[in-house]
């Protein structure tokens, strides 16, 4: 069994821009995130992968997996915007679906988290 599963297209969360999310399943705070490239999540377009803030990864009984983590955003010292958004996220049988939104979007395996520039 490949130790990650990530989303092959990005997933709308509730931003302006989707997102790439990989999850280690045998890690309870294992979520990582990026901004696709040029070739959806098999790219990316930020200067790397990084770690999910507060991050939780449980298996449900019907063997899917939920993820929550927080999000950062980068907003003005005087904005009324939230400064984080909280991402809910649903794995199971080779998709994942978005809280928030319901967007589903196609997940596979991958071996490691080496996800190119592009």
């Amino acid at each position: 069994m490949q130790p990650y599963l990530a989303t092959i297209l990005p997933v709308n969360v509730g931003l302006s821009r989707s997102l790439c999310v990989a999850i280690e399943r045998k890690d309870a705070g294992g979520v990582w995130w990026w901004e696709p490239g040029r070739s959806n999540c098999s790219t990316r377009s930020t200067g790397g992968i990084f770690r999910a803030e507060n991050a939780t990864v449980r298996a449900t009984d019907t063997g899917a997996i939920e993820v929550h983590f927080r999000l950062a955003l980068i907003v003005g010292p005087s904005s009324a915007q939230a400064k984080f958004l909280d991402v809910g996220l649903v794995f199971d049988d080779n998709s994942v679906r978005a809280l928030a939104t319901r967007a589903k979007v196609p997940s596979g395996a991958r071996k490691n988290l080496d996800i190119p520039a592009a």
